[in-house]
């Protein structure tokens, strides 16, 4: 039974082989496409929960199979690979999968309960995801629940005011980004300037629904 289960075993790894574009693993693929977004071997190692040697080994046998010499040569044949493509533009719509790259670079405050963020009309400085307790909007007459990011608008508009006050229902945990690094971001990070893209793009038919 075990010799069974063991030829079946080989034969979906043969399979899921046969499958993958120049015969690269699926781990070699996640690596790659990590490193064509920007991350650098130790940023790949720390998401992929390896060491960093591994990751140089996995990136040497997949050049091998691309037949290029590095990594520029590499991003180029993985950035035209349809499947790859398609996956890293479903990424690019949800929060979740860009949250590793952002949290390193932002700040962690505790605010209490009424405490006001910013107020309408402010310049808007700072973007925020909550990582828990509630945050009103009372303009808008809206809230924002754990998980939301929120306060793109007063930092990407072309005004660069905040469209409506942002006060702490209850206590809050925040990470905050500066308008600059969101700016920096946006430039150094594809995946994530097309996801504010569509952010900023649904805040403002949003409110534009809402006045209409």
């Amino acid at each position: 039974m075990r010799r069974g289960h063991s030829a079946i075993g080989a034969g979906q790894e043969a399979n899921s082989r046969r499958s993958m574009p120049f015969g690269l693993t699926r781990r070699e693929l996640e690596i790659l496409e990590l490193a064509c977004d920007g991350l650098t071997n130790l940023e790949i190692a720390r998401r992929c929960l390896i060491s960093e040697g591994v990751v140089k080994l996995h990136l040497h046998h997949a050049y091998g199979k691309l037949g290029v010499q590095g990594r520029m040569q590499a991003a180029r044949l993985v950035q035209a690979m349809d499947g790859v493509r398609a996956t890293r533009m479903r990424r690019s719509e949800t929060l979740d999968t860009l949250l590793a790259e952002l949290l390193p670079h932002m700040a962690y405050e505790v605010r209490r309960a009424g405490e006001v963020l910013f107020r309408k009309d402010e310049p808007g400085r700072m973007m925020y995801y909550l990582q828990q307790g509630k945050i009103r909007f009372p303009e808008l007459e809206a809230s924002a629940s754990p998980g939301a990011l929120f306060g793109e608008l007063g930092i990407f508009s072309p005004r660069h005011a905040r469209t409506s006050s942002a006060v702490c229902e209850t206590d809050a945990h925040l990470f905050c980004l500066s308008a600059e690094q969101s700016r920096a971001l946006c430039l150094a990070n594809p995946r994530f300037g097309y996801y504010m893209l569509r952010l900023v793009a649904e805040r403002l038919w949003e409110e534009r629904a809402k006045a209409g």
